[in-house]
């Protein structure tokens, strides 16, 4: 990026890359909590990594789920975030949505995390990138992630 240096001794190391997220937007970003429209279900976690690869969607808009599921779904092009929560061991995200929403969060994949919504257990998918994925009902509702540890700078 043309000018680097001259931000680099202007606001110190430290402070360049989020001023460069500003600067030049990143169409890879991927936010550390989102919503996607459609989800396909693979057994083979290389035949998941392949779909991804061929993808013509943009990547915020879809996912490649591992373990057994409905095939392929949609999900409610409109659902939203509207708050997250970390408290200690347990992160809580309020959301929006009219109809079902795939909701995915950036965190590391593994088996021990649960998710609840209304007390009630969801089942929660790992994604061909490792990350988690889980499906939430129609409403305006909260889901928990106990023991997830906080995410630095995500709370919203």
């Amino acid at each position: 990026v043309k000018g680097l240096p001259r931000l680099r001794r202007e606001l110190g190391e430290g402070t360049v890359a989020p001023v460069l997220a500003d600067l030049v937007p990143n169409p890879y970003y991927l936010p550390p909590y989102r919503f996607v429209i459609e989800a396909g279900w693979y057994d083979d976690p290389d035949a998941a990594g392949r779909a991804a690869l061929a993808a013509r969607l943009p990547v915020p808009q879809r996912e490649f789920l591992l373990g057994v599921g409905p095939g392929s779904a949609s999900f409610d092009p409109e659902a939203r975030i509207v708050s997250v929560e970390e408290r200690g061991d347990e992160v809580e995200v309020r959301y929006r949505a009219a109809r079902e929403a795939l909701l995915v969060v950036a965190s590391t994949f593994d088996a021990g995390w649960s998710a609840r919504v209304g007390g009630r257990r969801r089942p929660i998918w790992e994604t061909a990138a490792g990350m988690m994925a889980v499906a939430l009902p129609a409403g305006e509702r909260q889901v928990r992630f106990p023991g997830m540890p906080p995410r630095d700078g995500v709370t919203t």
